[in-house]
């Protein structure tokens, strides 16, 4: 036992081991692909190839590549494609060698000849080479695709290179969309930029948002920096012009902090400019992808379905090499190796989500403390957008890179420990920094608030009864595999049941309470408003109190009448719970355990009202978070870190074709295509594995369930061709 231990120290340390820092494996895994389905095959490895199999022909994939696409279209000009022979290894250097004892004058007399005399000698291409080099010169001569410049590697030598940049047809406005997706380098990449286009409305409102964003950050920043430093309050009362009590040259008189508060927030400002104006001509790029490609305009795109686009991407797959479906030999022929990735419904929403799939089973397993213990008053839960951002910091660039893969170091059961430590190290550090940060939070929220919510909640005083789902419950009802716009569209239908099933229960006691205020506050407020109309220049500048007018209180009494009555339930209601809540499971598909034949309990709808908050508790609840914020991230540096860590090395799972994904996010359809329903390939024999790895209330059938409902209109067009019968919508609700 001693000299294996005392041999152990002696050899070299493995990769990924516990003595190894956190940061150097991080580090390690910056200088390699960030997936599996990235990484290139060795030069040495040679595919598969069946000489016998007719159908593993180029001339199939070029087919199949043609089939959705116009001429254009091909996925030969995939710069992959191009670069082959660099980075195989082998190619360019024979390449170069053969090249050099062979005269320039005869390379050159070559490209300028149409026959074969003055070429030089030519390795003789196998006969399936041969005859898929054949078949790709018909299609170019039928098709007319790319001609001469075409990127697709020949296998004859010559002395041009594989590093020059791709052609991009400038003639045909379809072909350079179509260049966006041959040529995506990170297919990841490529279909986040598609979702945020799409959920965005297109190119025109992008930039309107934009613009609006940085005029508004503009206005309240100097707005706000003018009310606090250019007026001097003590001077008002007794003014009657602005003039009177500007400050002047305030700023000059500023205290230090606040000029260096405009210095940042102008560089800020001019840094954000730049990159939304440097960000103009990608924009465009993509909607001519959008417009020539998937044949969706900006008119439409607010209309279209994601379905829509998810169907289109799925009819380009063959159009990139990396995502077409071709056998070994078209492998060989157009030189490359690396793993075939999928491109299905399935696959895109797992591409789009890879990181938020984590968080959805993170909340539902209740992995994260987010009580805490108060006096008199017990534990409490407290969560917020402001903590979902510190631990999406903490988490981001440790456990994730930044585009969402996980890290193959943090899955390495070998480094748990240290990875444990660091990650209670950066929850301490986020707790830390949110001490620092929340007084600015806490002032920006109250200002932004104010601005934005004032004129509608006087307006219309019933808007601060207006009730939203509070951002742990919207963890607690997203499903896996669900994108935002569908997830944020899902809640806005239920919204409305939900607010009708509030109303159900009777508050007799609270009813007559708001009764009397709206009779009290009513009666006032119309004794006031008839006292103007018989002279209104005398009684809006009478006092009613002392120092406060007749419009001040007429204002205030109006106000007091509308919160009463709007919380009066309407008199001709039937009270019928259990239906109102049954609308609201299907739209929300979260339903507790616990639930069952409770659904009429006053327990069921306490905790419900506490899923579904007023907005004003909500953003109540946002400021405390930002004082309670660090006592939560410390509590979860403890044994909470360690179980963190075990969750995400233990439903990590490796797809081929995807890379790494949470485990709950393979549906896995095809493990039984014969069974009626696809949730019982999920359910154990004994049930015990699903106490530990399983997700609660049902998570994952709702999940699967969900995703089938949304893209089984994909294949309806399928299923009419084959006699099926077509999709009938459900009938509507009786309003």
């Amino acid at each position: 036992m001693m000299s294996s231990r005392v041999l152990s120290r002696l050899l070299p340390v493995a990769e990924g081991d516990v003595s190894m820092s956190v940061y150097d494996g991080i580090r390690h895994d910056n200088t390699r692909p960030h997936d599996l389905e990235a990484q290139y095959r060795h030069a040495g490895d040679e595919p598969f190839r069946d000489e016998d199999d007719e159908d593993e022909v180029p001339e199939a994939f070029i087919i199949e590549g043609r089939r959705d696409l116009e001429p254009t279209e091909s996925a030969a000009i995939s710069p992959e494609v191009k670069g082959a022979d660099q980075w195989l290894g082998r190619g360019g250097k024979n390449r170069t060698t053969e090249d050099e004892d062979v005269p320039t004058s005869l390379l050159l007399e070559a490209r300028d000849k149409k026959g074969e005399e003055g070429r030089p000698p030519q390795r003789r291409p196998d006969s399936s080479e041969a005859k898929a080099e054949a078949q790709w010169r018909a299609a170019q001569q039928h098709q007319r695709i790319h001609g001469r410049s075409s990127s697709r590697p020949s296998t004859r030598y010559t002395t041009q290179t594989t590093t020059n940049a791709p052609f991009i047809p400038k003639s045909d406005p379809q072909a350079e969309a179509m260049w966006l997706y041959t040529n995506a380098s990170s297919l990841d990449a490529f279909l986040l930029e598609v979702y945020e286009y799409f959920a965005q409305h297109g190119v025109w409102s992008i930039l309107l948002a934009r613009a609006i964003k940085m005029l508004t950050e503009l206005f309240v920043f100097s707005f706000a920096t003018f009310l606090t430093t250019c007026i001097d309050y003590k001077k008002v009362p007794t003014s009657k012009s602005t003039s009177e009590v500007m400050i002047p040259k305030c700023m000059a008189k500023a205290p230090w902090w606040k000029n260096f508060a405009i210095f940042v927030f102008i560089i800020y400002w001019c840094l954000r400019a730049v990159t939304y104006v440097s960000d103009i001509r990608r924009l465009f790029r993509m909607h001519d992808f959008f417009l020539y490609v998937l044949g969706i305009d900006d008119q439409d795109i607010q209309t279209v379905s994601w379905v829509r686009v998810v169907d289109g991407l799925v009819k380009l797959q063959n159009a990139n090499v990396a995502t077409a479906q071709q056998g070994p030999a078209v492998k060989k022929y157009v030189k490359y190796s690396k793993p075939q990735q999928r491109m299905n419904a399935e696959s895109i929403a797992n591409r789009l989500m890879r990181q938020d799939n984590y968080y959805v089973a993170l909340y539902n397993k209740d992995i994260l403390d987010f009580t805490l213990p108060l006096p008199f008053i017990g534990t409490r839960q407290f969560y917020s957008k402001s903590l979902e951002w510190a631990i999406n910091a903490c988490l981001t660039n440790f456990i994730f890179f930044e585009e969402g893969n996980i890290r193959p170091f943090a899955i390495d059961i070998k480094n748990r420990q240290v990875l444990v430590q660091t990650l209670q190290n950066r929850f301490r550090f986020a707790a830390l920094s949110s001490i620092v940060v929340a007084p600015i939070n806490i002032v920006r929220f109250c200002i932004m608030y104010f601005f934005r919510y004032y004129t509608e909640f006087t307006r219309n005083p019933s808007k601060v009864s207006a009730r939203s789902f509070t951002p742990f419950a919207e963890w607690k009802i997203r499903e896996v595999n669900e994108l935002e716009h569908l997830f944020q569209r899902r809640l806005k239908q239920a919204s409305p049941f939900a607010d009708e099933y509030l109303k159900q229960f009777p508050k007799d006691k609270t009813d007559q309470a708001c009764r009397f205020v709206a009779f009290i506050s009513g009666a006032i407020a119309a004794v006031l408003a008839l006292a103007t109309l018989f002279d209104p220049e005398l009684f809006l500048g009478f006092e009613v109190t002392p120092g406060r007018t007749a419009v001040f209180w007429l204002t205030v009494m109006v106000g007091v009448f509308g919160v009463a009555h709007g919380a009066l339930p309407d008199e001709n209601e039937v009270h019928d719970p259990v239906l109102h809540l049954k609308e609201v499971l299907l739209y929300i598909h979260h339903m507790p355990a616990h639930w069952k034949d409770r659904l009429h309990s006053n327990e069921v709808r306490a905790e419900f009202s506490a899923m579904y908050q007023m907005k004003i508790l909500i953003f109540i609840e946002e400021i405390l978070s930002l004082v309670v914020a660090p006592w939560i991230l410390l509590r979860n540096s403890g044994k909470c870190s360690e179980r963190l860590i075990d969750f995400f090395r233990e439903q990590t799972v490796h797809v081929d074709g995807i890379g790494y994904q949470c485990n709950y996010a393979v549906f896995g359809f095809k493990k039984d295509p014969n069974a009626e329903n696809a949730t019982d390939v999920l359910r154990e024999p004994d049930g015990l594995r699903d106490d530990y790895y399983g997700l609660k209330d049902d998570k994952m059938e709702a999940s699967m369930q969900n995703f089938l409902q949304m893209y089984s209109t994909m294949n309806k067009q399928r299923r009419r061709g084959r006699g099926g019968q077509p999709f009938q919508m459900p009938p509507t609700f009786p309003s």
